[in-house]
């Protein structure tokens, strides 16, 4: 398993917990000028629920990921997005 992959699943264990529908949840990771973006997407309705009050529990994911690029010697991101952002 890559680094990449690792972050993403890992990504992709901790939003499932956060959601409602779980099964809806995806994570891509896009390369983007030297960063690796690891992009969420949920269902429209739970964008709340994954940003938390006033943004703090996206600030954590992002913490943990930029933790993760540090001990990789490499910059990670997280964006999250809904369907209507994507056109799905």
């Amino acid at each position: 398993m890559s680094p990449a992959n690792g972050v993403a699943d890992l990504i992709l264990r901790f939003v499932r917990q956060m959601v409602d529908t779980p099964g809806a949840v995806r994570v891509t990771t896009v390369i983007q000028g030297g960063v690796t973006l690891y992009r969420v997407r949920v269902a429209d309705a739970e964008v709340a629920e994954l940003l938390g009050k006033d943004g703090k529990i996206a600030q954590s994911l992002q913490t943990i990921i930029a933790a993760i690029g540090t001990k990789q010697r490499r910059p990670l991101s997280l964006d999250i997005v809904t369907n209507a952002q994507t056109g799905l």
